[in-house]
């Protein structure tokens, strides 16, 4: 079953697409009953027109689709990549709608109600190009940031420290407050971050080669886990892929959700950091 925030951005988002939605079709699709989706549309969709048909039809009034077009399109591109925090406000939303670009890539839909005040907060420095400083990993960090993405429902910041662009974990980013000092961002790192396919950007790449058996490599292939993931060799029952990252530590915890089914062949490093967390996990056990 999907995430209520989840299933009523996907709802939206066809009604801004002048879709015709039907409440049978949406709880099969979700996994609810019907009677859900007709309390999303008729209390959570309520200051939306929204207008009820026959056989449990539901479509958006055209005249508002029309008269509030850059509004709405800015809506979508919000809730048809990402699902923001639930506790977000209306005025913060308000904000972002105004915004000629929003400061989003690539994100999932997720649903994280304690880091709903550091991502309002990121938002605003973004948009207004304010340094942050933050106690990141125990040590006092001056940031300009760039950009929040969304990977294995994580929340990042990207965000140069010094001349070096890296990625911080929101929830690990502790005493958050936005300077009145400004940054001019670089125009290379912008152009950096939005042509790359990865959520995880830095200076520092990693080349990394996986084996994949019979039971993880379809879902790898089917859903492209790995963004810029290659095929180096495919057999029967397994493949070896290839594919790059600039965070070694999030790769790590993907291998672990997939074990036995995917292993790290190279580089040897990374394959050793990896034996050496199991080992210590299995002391604990």
């Amino acid at each position: 079953m999907q995430k209520p925030a989840f299933r009523i951005a996907q709802i939206l988002v066809r009604l801004y697409n002048e879709e015709v939605v039907n409440k049978h079709e949406l709880a099969a699709e979700f996994g609810v009953n019907a009677k859900t989706i007709q309390r999303d549309i008729n209390e959570r969709l309520s200051r939306l027109p929204i207008i009820a048909r026959r056989n449990g039809d539901y479509t958006l009034d055209k005249s508002y689709i029309k008269s509030n077009h850059e509004e709405i399109k800015k809506l979508i591109k919000i809730f048809d990549i990402t699902m923001l925090p639930t506790r977000i406000s209306d005025e913060f939303l308000d904000t972002l709608c105004k915004q000629k670009e929003l400061p989003i890539k690539s994100i999932k839909h997720n649903e994280i109600d304690d880091i709903s005040l550091i991502y309002e907060e990121l938002t605003k420095a973004i948009l207004n190009n304010l340094k942050v400083k933050t106690n990141y990993n125990a040590k006092e960090r001056i940031l300009m940031p760039y950009k929040l993405v969304n990977h294995q429902d994580i929340w990042y910041l990207l965000a140069c420290e010094g001349a070096e662009l890296k990625s911080f974990t929101l929830y690990k980013m502790k005493s958050l407050s936005v300077s009145n000092e400004e940054f001019t961002p670089n125009e290379s790192t912008k152009e950096l971050i939005e042509n790359n396919s990865s959520s995880f950007i830095s200076s520092n790449v990693t080349e990394v080669i996986l084996e994949l058996d019979y039971v993880a490599k379809e879902y790898f292939l089917k859903r492209a886990i790995l963004k810029n993931q290659r095929i180096i060799s495919s057999h029967l029952d397994k493949i070896i892929i290839q594919t790059e990252t600039c965070y070694e530590d999030e790769l790590i915890r993907l291998v672990f959700q997939w074990i036995p089914h995917i292993k790290i062949l190279e580089p040897k490093s990374l394959a050793n950091e990896c034996k050496a967390r199991i080992k210590e996990y299995l002391k604990q056990i």
